[in-house]
């Protein structure tokens, strides 16, 4: 059985279909052990104690982690350019037509005749940003915005650049600054747990963050990502964490640290309200709060990297493997059978 850190919950229970209700409690009440409450930050000036950080996010690889096989296969290179690097894929509830990110090109959907681009990065703009409004040279994940879904209507997508988060409500050709993992140093605060950037840059040190995954809630509707800090003065990776925004995004409400400063997900969905699956190289690995450590459940068979996750109506996963160019299904009974094992 899968125990979460707050409330004790079968990962069969997490991979249910979320709920109605958006808010801070699971099914049966129980308080999310995801949910964060905003809290004021201090200045960097405060004199003011702060909470003791959590400590590092452990990746546990260990354990008999099974090779799966997927449940289905879609072959996606005859409908794109040779140049296209696909780096996410996100799904509208109760859909399951594909909406497929190309880094440069922009965001695709899935049709039956072929892939249709709904949304022209080059051609965009940026609102509400600090620059010039000109759109960056390339994207790097997308989840749907089921929070904005739900209570507002729109067809929603969060976004990931370069030091940047963005929404888009299709269709649209504009992309709104909304959630920022390198705000400008004036505007930097002390939280619970300083980011990595934020103490290089308290040093002198310029540094870029980079993301290639991105997840929304659909319980509380926060955003989640997980970004490398890279070093600009050529000392590469400084640090490798998983930041948790607010809906109304901003700065991060919780920033953790890995242990392993090399971990990257390419990749990130929630399955019901619970469980975060991140997907690195060829591995899923499973976490259940904010407390808790990331564990390695499977290697998916014949997957070069994973560069996007969503999830399906069915519950199952739907795996974006960039690089062959490929989605497949990946089964969560499986998925919870291997957690299962693996104590969870």
């Amino acid at each position: 059985m899968l125990a979460g850190v707050a409330c004790s919950v079968a990962l069969g229970a997490c991979f249910s279909e979320g709920a109605r209700d958006r808010g801070s409690v699971a099914e049966g009440g129980e308080r999310s052990p995801w949910f964060i409450e905003p809290e004021a930050p201090l200045p960097i000036d405060s004199t003011e104690p702060t909470p003791e950080p959590l400590q590092a996010i452990r990746v546990n690889e260990g354990g008999d982690i099974p090779v799966l096989e997927p449940l289905a296969v879609t072959e996606l290179g005859a409908l794109f350019p040779a140049s296209a690097a696909l780096v996410g894929v996100a799904l509208v509830p109760g859909s399951d037509r594909p909406y497929v990110l190309d880094a440069r090109a922009g965001l695709y959907e899935l049709t039956g005749d072929g892939a249709k681009l709904v949304f022209d990065l080059p051609a965009s703009r940026v609102l509400g940003g600090s620059a010039d409004g000109a759109p960056p040279a390339e994207l790097t994940d997308v989840a749907f915005d089921i929070w904005r879904f739900q209570a507002e209507g729109t067809l929603g997508f969060a976004l990931t650049a370069e030091n940047d988060g963005f929404l888009l409500s299709l269709p649209s050709g504009s992309l709104t600054s909304h959630f920022c993992y390198l705000p400008p140093a004036t505007d930097w605060v002390t939280t619970s747990t300083p980011s990595v950037s934020q103490e290089l840059r308290e040093q002198g040190i310029q540094v870029a963050e980079r993301t290639e995954a991105v997840a929304v809630s659909d319980l509380s509707g926060q955003i989640f990502a997980q970004p490398r800090t890279v070093r600009m003065d050529g000392a590469g990776v400084a640090g490798s964490e998983l930041f948790l925004f607010d809906t109304g995004g901003g700065q991060p409400v919780g920033t953790r640290r890995f242990e392993r400063i090399d971990f990257v997900a390419g990749g990130a969905a929630f399955l019901g309200q619970l469980a975060l699956v991140l997907g690195s190289g060829d591995g899923l690995y499973v976490t259940l709060g904010w407390a808790d450590d990331v564990q390695r459940v499977a290697t998916l068979s014949g997957v070069r990297e994973i560069t996007g996750i969503a999830t399906l109506p069915s519950g199952n996963l739907l795996v974006l493997d960039g690089p062959n160019e490929r989605l497949l299904e990946v089964d969560a009974l499986d998925l919870n059978a291997s957690a299962a094992r693996l104590g969870l």
